[in-house]
């Protein structure tokens, strides 16, 4: 597949429920509310609210759906996925799509999930289809997801007319492989077919991986008599997910603050720098290492005035795996003077860490990119103004969560979305904006008559109040205990 004929994929609606502490979530992105002119337009979402109020369950559910519609196995670190009391999760999410020719489609994808213990083998956390960039270490999660009664809707142009919206494939049934039934047998014929699917059906449920997404799958429909349309449709789907979706995630930019490393997000995967010593890299990794640098020093001295990185190799070598490979290490130079990046602030790492998809996202259309707490360690000005020429200028999707309210006073509040106290509708924009009116003052009044129980403007509460005399008497409570 041509990178060149791809279409541009824009995620525009997500529904989430029973994920965490949210029972039921919907979100509309600014390109799902309009037609948007997805091959010029940026397309931000950012993510509003206090601690453990919803905004990285929806970065997590972003995160499986990378990972399910690649192809790939998802285990998780605990089993509390799914929220308590709930048998199961469910999420769906609406891609729209805009190929070269003009030619434009809308897939719906829902998938339930539930959480299971693993058996004693691990299982791989990275797609064993083709080659990675950067292969992650083998799974050692005591649970794993399991995903069930998939469905996949599309609409559109469809082998020269137009569709409406209606399920393609349709995992929920149980005594065929997929429905609807008139497509099955449309599209396989014979026994030996039946049974082919129904244990590939198993199999990737046992594997924690996609039925639909899987290789299998798509070669047996592809060689079926499925309509061109529809086949090409879910490969271009999964090819999005692999190549142009991208998930930052705290747990990764997370090593920066424990010194364990800095994490280069890439297109391609991620580069996980040693800071402490040398770093070992075979020739290809170093090369494409190389030019990232080179890409991030052209953006990075606008952000930090004159900070410029170096990869300075140190010697060739042979790694684990008798590959060619470069010893080197990275430094940072900044007004003449050079030190190890591992001697930079937090801030100026996370920065580096984040700035190659950035610029990746800020510059093409297909790339959609999404980072959990965007703002932390970050400069608040610094980061107002990367986000205004994002919005202004950029081409790509950006998705971040946030508690900064200085980017409230700089973001267009069509891209800004609120969580709320009420588990059942978790996600608001708020309503009665003027075009003159400073959000963040709004937002801060906001959660300043639910802290003296004066009539809110809003139809959902957007925090729990805060009150300083319980905040003082536990404080002076705690302190009496310990002397």
């Amino acid at each position: 597949m041509q990178d060149n004929n791809s279409p541009i994929v824009r995620i525009s609606e997500i529904t989430i429920h029973n994920v965490k502490n949210v029972e039921s979530g919907h979100v509309v992105f600014d390109c799902g509310r309009k037609a948007a002119r997805k091959h010029v337009e940026a397309d931000v979402l950012g993510m509003y609210g206090p601690n453990s109020s919803g905004k990285t369950t929806f970065i997590d559910v972003l995160n499986i759906l990378k990972g399910i519609i690649s192809g790939a196995a998802m285990t998780i670190d605990h089993p509390k996925l799914v929220r308590v009391g709930a048998e199961y999760s469910d999420f769906e999410v609406v891609f729209d799509m805009e190929y070269p020719d003009k030619v434009r489609r809308r897939v719906v994808y829902a998938t339930k999930m539930r959480v299971e213990r693993t058996v004693s083998e691990d299982v791989e956390g990275s797609d064993s289809e083709d080659e990675t960039y950067v292969r992650s270490s083998r799974g050692t999660s005591e649970y794993r997801l399991e995903f069930f009664d998939e469905v996949v809707k599309i609409s559109g142009h469809i082998d020269g007319r137009i569709v409406p919206l209606k399920p393609v494939i349709d995992t929920s049934t149980v005594d065929i492989p997929f429905g609807p039934t008139a497509r099955y047998k449309k599209y396989f014929d014979g026994q030996q077919d039946f049974k082919q699917l129904m244990r590939l059906r198993d199999i990737k449920e046992f594997q924690s991986r996609s039925f639909i997404f899987s290789k299998e799958f798509l070669d047996m429909l592809s060689e079926s008599g499925a309509e061109r349309d529809i086949v090409e449709t879910l490969q271009d789907i999964k090819f999005y997910a692999r190549r142009y979706l991208h998930i930052i995630k705290t747990t990764s930019t997370g090593m920066i603050g424990l010194d364990l490393g800095v994490p280069i997000f890439t297109r391609r995967g991620t580069i996980l720098l040693n800071t402490k010593n040398v770093i070992t890299l075979p020739v290809g990794i170093y090369s494409d290492l190389r030019d990232y640098i080179e890409s991030i020093n052209t953006v990075l001295p606008s952000l930090v005035p004159g900070l410029t990185l170096e990869l300075r190799e140190k010697s060739k070598t042979v790694d684990k795996s008798g590959r060619d490979a470069v010893e080197a290490f990275v430094y940072a130079t900044r007004n003449g003077v050079t030190i190890p990046l591992r001697d930079e602030s937090d801030g100026v790492r996370k920065i580096v860490s984040m700035l190659a998809l950035m610029i990746d996202a800020y510059n093409e259309p297909r790339f959609t990119v999404a980072i959990d707490e965007l703002d932390a360690s970050l400069y608040e000005y610094l980061i107002g103004g990367l986000l205004h020429v994002f919005q202004d200028n950029g081409r790509g999707q950006l998705i971040f969560t946030s508690h900064n309210l200085r980017l409230l006073e700089v973001l267009d509040k069509r891209f800004l979305w609120f969580t709320t106290t009420n588990p059942q509708n978790k996600y608001i924009r708020l309503k009665n904006i003027g075009a003159t009116n400073n959000l963040r003052r709004i937002y801060i009044r906001e959660l300043e008559n639910i802290a003296i129980g004066s009539e809110l403007s809003q139809d959902e509460q957007i925090a729990d109040p805060i009150d300083e005399m319980k905040i003082t008497e536990a404080f002076e409570k705690a302190g009496q205990r310990l002397s």
